[in-house]
């Protein structure tokens, strides 16, 4: 069980976290809320609004909102097609094994010290990052980390893979950092598989 407090800014955080938080009024305790296997409850201490000062301020607000809405329409979209396509090729992730590379991840990207004065809500996974979880997952890099028809990865393997995307993570705190790292699971093992799909189908 971990505490933490911490200001929520509308579009900075997951879309179905922020439905359940932004629907509290000051005092109120939410239900839990389940985020892609870590489970929180939220406390609403206080609701703030900041004021614009300029019409210049409201344009760039809404030129502000129309992105993300975009950004999040597109997520959810490409998270669809990930679902079906994922479905349809019987592709089965390690539970156990995702859960032990995630909290590599995690560990290693909130203990590196060059991090804290970065103010940037994204940022990139280093070499040296990338290094330690090497070693740290040694011993269970001949692993299978997910199978499919017709083959399966290791982590070893995966870990290649996912290494060349040079993904940004989320670093608002240790759970949004989770999460942005198993969506990009997803990602990886899509472009593993499409390019086999397309010359079996004929295209």
């Amino acid at each position: 069980f971990r505490s933490h407090q911490r200001s929520i800014k509308w579009g900075e955080n997951d879309p179905e976290l922020e439905a359940a938080i932004f629907s509290l009024q000051a005092g109120d305790l939410s239900p839990v809320i389940e985020q892609n296997g870590v489970f929180l409850i939220v406390r609403c201490d206080d609701i703030r609004q900041n004021a614009i000062a300029t019409a210049t301020h409201y344009v760039d607000l809404k030129t502000k909102v129309k992105r993300i809405l975009a950004a999040r329409r597109e997520t959810q979209l490409s998270r669809e097609f990930v679902f079906r396509f994922m479905q349809q090729q019987d592709v089965k992730f390690d539970k156990k094994r995702v859960r032990q590379v995630i909290e590599t991840m995690v560990n290693l990207l909130f203990s590196d010290k060059s991090l804290t004065n970065i103010k940037m809500k994204e940022i990139p996974i280093s070499e040296s990052i990338w290094r330690q979880a090497s070693t740290d997952l040694s011993a269970i890099q001949a692993k299978t980390m997910v199978s499919y028809n017709g083959g399966v990865l290791t982590i070893g393997e995966f870990m290649r893979k996912w290494r060349a995307y040079r993904f940004h993570v989320d670093k608002t705190d240790r759970g949004a950092c989770a999460r942005s790292l198993n969506d990009q699971f997803s990602l990886v093992i899509r472009d593993v598989l499409v390019p086999r799909e397309g010359p079996r189908r004929g295209l």
